[in-house]
C-alpha cells in the first residue's frame, strides 16, 4: 500500500479514507500565496456508494488502496444472487449484494465485465 501526498491524489485514484476504499471523482488544487496548497476532492465510497467532499491540506497524506482489476463474465442470476465467472481460472463468484440488481437486465451472458477486488 503506497502513501500518496495531497498533490498526488488525482481523479480515478482509489484511496483509503476512514478505513474504507474511496475513488476520487474530481479534485481541484488550490495554492495560496505564502501558505501551503490544498486539494479539494470529491470521493465516492466503493462500499456504500455515498459521495463526500474532502479537503486535503498540503501536509496530509492518504494510503492508496490495494485493488486488483480484471474482467469477469456474467453467467446468470436468480432471486437472491448474481453469478459471475473468472475466464482465466474458471472460478465462480457470487454477488452478495442485490442493490445493483436493476443493472442485471443490461448484462449479456458470457460478456466480459470490469471487476475490481479490494484487498
Amino acid at each position: 500500500m503506497a502513501t500518496l501526498s495531497s498533490n498526488e491524489i488525482k481523479k480515478e485514484k482509489i484511496i483509503i479514507y476512514r478505513d474504507q476504499p474511496h475513488i476520487v471523482i474530481s479534485h481541484e488544487m488550490k495554492k495560496f500565496g505564502r501558505g501551503g496548497a490544498s486539494n479539494s476532492t470529491k470521493l465516492k465510497n466503493l462500499i456504500t456508494g455515498s459521495n463526500i467532499s474532502v479537503t486535503f491540506s498540503g501536509s496530509e497524506k492518504a494510503d492508496e488502496a490495494d485493488v486488483v482489476s480484471n474482467n469477469i463474465q456474467f453467467l446468470y442470476s436468480d432471486e437472491t444472487k448474481a453469478y459471475f465467472m473468472d475466464p482465466i481460472s474458471f472460478e465462480q463468484v457470487e454477488s452478495r449484494d442485490r442493490k445493483y440488481s436493476w443493472r442485471e437486465k443490461f448484462f449479456k451472458r458470457r460478456r466480459a465485465l470490469p471487476w475490481n477486488v479490494f484487498q
